[in-house]
């Protein structure tokens, strides 16, 4: 499967001021493929920059999985039940503030994942494209750059020195192609995020639904054969 998809980043702004708020939107292109899972690890010095929080309001992938943050490090894991395919659908939105009047560097780091809809979770994303360096100068009129890939190769292996080893392989991708989230080690299968969409038949999975209707229907019975019993004897 050709990998064709990448991520993109936006950033509205283009002049920062110590202590003023920005967001930067991370999309999706996809081209002709549906997809359906989104696996991202995003870098940024946090010497230079505070988290603020992620959105996903609005986002094609709105099924969260994994929102979790370390010192300079944002992971992120979401996905959709229904496969997106097409260019420009929104991931996240992020919200930062800067610390410093210095050179910061916002990175989508070279183990983000785009799973395809295959039923096999196929990384889609092109390597080539990866990672996408979003630099931003605060204090200046300097407008923010944006790299991709080979116009950043300088920085990879500095990047991934810096990050410990990660993947999305505990994902479990069964026919449909969508996430099994169960399985991903960063969630307990007892403590799980809430999903806004139930898979189609789940409620036939529970065994109560089945159960019940058969006990009632045997109490019935019961009642039914103590009454005809009852009748027989008065005759």
């Amino acid at each position: 499967m050709p990998q064709t998809a990448q991520f993109d980043v936006e950033i509205k702004q283009s002049n920062f001021s110590l202590g003023e708020e920005f967001v930067v939107s991370l999309f999706v292109d996809s081209s002709s493929q549906p997809v359906n899972t989104i696996f991202s690890r995003i870098s940024y010095p946090q010497e230079k920059l505070e988290f603020i929080d992620s959105s996903f309001s609005n986002s094609e992938f709105d099924n969260l999985i994994e929102r979790k943050t370390e010192p300079g490090l944002i992971k992120l894991t979401s996905f959709t039940v229904q496969p997106y395919s097409g260019n420009h659908a929104l991931f996240v939105n992020l919200k930062f503030k800067p610390l410093a009047e210095k050179e910061a560097k916002i990175t989508i780091q070279p183990i983000s994942k785009i799973h395809s809809a295959d039923g096999k979770g196929t990384d889609i994303a092109n390597p080539a494209k990866l990672p996408v360096v979003l630099t931003i100068f605060p204090g200046t009129e300097q407008k923010p750059i944006i790299q991709k890939g080979e116009t950043v190769k300088e920085i990879k292996e500095e990047i991934q020195k810096a990050l410990p080893e990660d993947s999305a392989e505990s994902f479990s991708f069964p026919e449909k192609g969508v996430a099994d989230y169960s399985t991903f080690s960063g969630y307990p299968k007892n403590n799980l995020p809430s999903q806004k969409t139930k898979k189609p038949g789940s409620l036939l999975n529970n065994p109560l639904i089945i159960i019940i209707p058969v006990l009632l229907l045997t109490i019935a019975l019961l009642i039914l054969i103590i009454k005809l019993k009852k009748k027989t004897n008065s005759l």
